[in-house]
């Protein structure tokens, strides 16, 4: 067990590390309703006043930059102290990397025959039910917009037998694109018994497919359509307030991560609508956000995979690029991130492996998997905003599910670490790649 323990005039904050998750305690009741700039209706909370809400909100926005600021100060730390250990790695060699890509395909389509036996479970009652613990039905059987219902209603008209069968053969195949993360399965395959929970899985898989295809369609929405993204954000603003606050149903560690990542996303809203965007866009807000996993993966001892996330923020958005982003025609945010493929398919890795050590697991590694997010071999430097968009949507569905329905056995500690392990040696392998273009990827012959 570890523990960090920060001291303020106003609070005491601990941080104590155990098998399952960090659980995060203060000395001070956080009653605040969200963490965000919400508007809130006085009226209907008897006994508060705005200027109740405007003080915890500010000092909940004030733990959450405390701890951020923690973690990225210890993680720096970590890797001053390690950086020799990250640049001496061998990375696979080229009959590895193919022998390994060949083992971890066999795994992925013995278990997508498996998850196919299911299809015929998955019906457009599962998919509805999705839909309505987000908000997006309403209690009245309504939907929430017009927009969300039009695509919608498609969705549970083209749900049946056939279309998840093509569903998972899609997602099979963005995952055998990424060389990175088939190392680490053959890896964790051949070497490792105790991974396959399968059997615990079988009777939730209709339920976790049910919930991937809503995730899909409403993260490759929310990229497409501005109206849909706006329509969600504003449905769970609303959810999220009536049930009490994101602080409530996801406890600080979840508040920080919905903080983290649903400011970037109101900000591209912004900027989408606008269509402009700054030539700085995530250049800082995306390696805090790797570098927040970095902190929890040090606390737990998955040493190799906290490096391989600093070797990620470090070649950060317009490293070699003269902007970080730009806006496409179509309204896409291309993010600048160097050799994007590699840097995607090693970030899917590496996040992959961070999550496998939570409870909620199988829904985290959802948000990795969907197409939508993970079939980027054309367009890979719209990754890093489809991810975002999957992952809000998953911690707002997480936010309403009950513990037992959200709850799954992590994988093994060693399992984990291994993974950890493979990621480290692909760090090298991308980074390797990285060098070797960078002297014509400069801006103007100088870097960002």
């Amino acid at each position: 067990m570890a523990c960090v323990a920060v001291n303020t005039p106003t609070a005491s904050l601990h941080i104590e590390h155990s098998s399952q998750c960090i659980n995060y305690s203060m000395s001070v009741e956080s009653t605040s309703p969200y963490l965000g700039d919400e508007k809130i209706d006085s009226s209907k909370t008897p006994g508060k006043t705005i200027s109740d809400y405007i003080v915890t909100s500010f000092r909940d926005v004030a733990i959450s930059f405390l701890i951020n600021l923690l973690s990225f100060i210890l993680t720096i730390a970590f890797f001053l102290q390690n950086k020799p250990k990250l640049d001496n790695i061998e990375p696979l060699s080229a009959r590895q990397v193919l022998q390994a890509e060949k083992q971890a395909k066999e795994k992925i389509e013995s278990l997508a025959k498996k998850l196919k036996d299911t299809a015929g479970d998955v019906s457009a009652s599962v998919v509805r039910d999705k839909f309505t613990k987000l908000g997006l039905i309403k209690s009245d059987g309504e939907w929430y917009s017009d927009k969300i219902k039009s695509f919608g209603e498609k969705l549970l008209k083209d749900v049946d037998g056939r279309y998840v069968e093509s569903f998972i053969d899609r997602a099979v195949h963005a995952a055998e694109e990424n060389d990175y993360l088939m190392g680490a399965i053959s890896e964790i395959m051949n070497n490792h018994e105790d991974t396959d929970n399968t059997d615990e899985y079988l009777k939730r898989i209709p339920d976790l497919i049910g919930f991937a295809i809503v995730l899909n369609e409403l993260t490759q929405g929310q990229a497409d359509d501005i109206d849909i993204l706006e329509d969600c954000l504003k449905c769970w603003r609303e959810q999220r307030n009536a049930k009490g606050g994101v602080l409530k149903s996801l406890g600080l560690c979840g508040a920080i991560k919905m903080w983290s990542v649903e400011k970037p996303i109101e900000e591209s809203l912004k900027y989408r609508k606008a269509d402009e965007i700054p030539h700085d866009f995530a250049k800082w807000i995306l390696p805090i956000n790797i570098l927040e996993a970095c902190f929890f993966d040090i606390l737990k001892g998955n040493f190799d995979n906290a490096l391989t996330g600093i070797r990620l923020a470090k070649n950060h958005p317009g490293k070699y690029d003269a902007s970080c982003a730009e806006l496409d025609r179509n309204g896409h945010i291309h993010v600048n991130l160097p050799q994007p493929k590699l840097w995607a398919d090693l970030y899917g890795s590496w996040n992959m492996a961070f999550v496998s050590q939570l409870v909620s697991m199988p829904f985290y590694m959802i948000k990795l998997l969907v197409p939508a997010v993970n079939d980027y071999k054309d367009r890979p430097k719209e990754y890093i905003c489809l991810r975002a968009f999957a992952l809000k949507t998953t911690l707002e569905y997480l936010a309403v599910l009950k513990e037992e329905e959200k709850e799954c056995t992590p994988l093994p500690k060693s399992v984990t670490r291994a993974w950890g392990g493979v990621n480290r040696c692909s760090a090298r392998a991308y980074q390797n790649e990285v060098d070797a273009t960078a002297s014509q990827l400069l801006p103007n012959g100088a870097g960002a």
